[in-house]
């Protein structure tokens, strides 16, 4: 990981046509990402600027602005730390989701409706994380040899999500316990077996 800071007089020089914070922002996220890398991290007058704060503060006059720091990560870089955590924590998913099926096959209903919503919570989160992950693996070249098993894991990955989500709002708790012990088990071990392969490829 790298960081850039500019100063005040930085800021001006470096960019100037730019009047707001997130004309700035734009700017510095153009400028990364022509060196194949994306900004992870901002400061702001040595604060850091959370996803609310650049919304909020997104007319922040480029007079206000005495620091502006950045930490990148080569695209390359992202890719392997992602998938990592995703290796380490897929796992954890899908023993969430084996033990709430044993709940609800045991009859066990409100402990099995309160890890399911963990399960559940785990299961958007990847599907956010699948989804921002792609766009970084798609703009590098050895996504293209993994794109077919990518493209069925998310078909299948997505209609076993909804399957869970109708046997839950329908109270079928023998599907639910089905689709979370079999269907949603096994998609969560194609996910790792495809990252795997993603992080032997970004290392040669």
């Amino acid at each position: 990981m790298k960081t850039r800071k500019w100063t005040f007089k930085e800021i001006a020089q470096s960019f100037p046509q730019c009047q707001t914070l997130s004309e700035i922002i734009s700017c510095i996220n153009e400028e990364v990402w022509k060196s194949k890398s994306v900004v992870c991290e901002i400061r702001v007058n040595e604060s850091f600027l959370s996803e609310e704060d650049e919304i909020k503060h997104a007319q922040m006059g480029k007079e206000q602005i005495q620091t502006i720091e950045v930490n990148t990560q080569t695209t390359e870089e992202l890719i392997q730390s992602s998938v990592r955590s995703y290796i380490q924590f897929i796992p954890q998913i899908k023993q969430a989701a084996i033990h709430c099926s044993e709940d609800f096959r045991e009859l066990k209903f409100d402990e099995g409706q309160s890890l399911f919503t963990d399960v559940l919570d785990g299961c958007r989160w990847m599907t956010d994380a699948l989804f921002l992950l792609k766009s970084s693996i798609h703009k590098w070249d050895g996504f293209l040899e993994l794109g077919p098993e990518w493209q069925e894991l998310e078909r299948q990955y997505s209609r076993v999500v909804n399957e869970l989500v109708q046997a839950y709002e329908t109270n079928d708790t023998q599907l639910l316990a089905d689709v979370l012990e079999y269907e949603l088990s096994n998609s969560l071990d194609g996910w790792v077996h495809v990252f795997e392969k993603i992080d032997q490829k970004v290392h040669g």
